[in-house]
């Protein structure tokens, strides 16, 4: 077996109850007092291979009503790579600025 390397996180995949895409283990953002905010990978079958899309989940501790504990917002494979180059073109090391 090998060892990850170094910001690699070994993720276990699992299928959907639906039987249709699989999924991985939430990956915890942030986690305060009042809420958890998580990214959920979902691996998507396609005639070209498997697709990567993803939730971000913000969850609250303590909601005033219960329909209000849980907030999410689902990315495409496409739509999470248009998000990862626009913080790699944020990033200090990617910037025009910083040159």
């Amino acid at each position: 077996m090998t060892t990850p390397t170094k910001g690699i996180r070994v993720v276990k995949r699992r299928r959907a109850r639906s039987g249709f895409i699989d999924f991985a283990d939430k990956v915890t953002i942030r986690d305060s007092r009042d809420s958890e905010i998580a990214f959920v990978p979902f691996f998507v079958p396609r005639t070209k291979g498997t697709e990567l899309s993803f939730k971000i989940i913000k969850i609250k501790s303590d909601p005033l009503r219960e329909e209000d504990r849980q907030n999410e917002i689902s990315f495409s494979q496409s739509e999470g790579l248009k998000l990862l180059d626009i913080l790699n073109g944020l990033h200090p090391e990617n910037s025009a600025e910083m040159r």
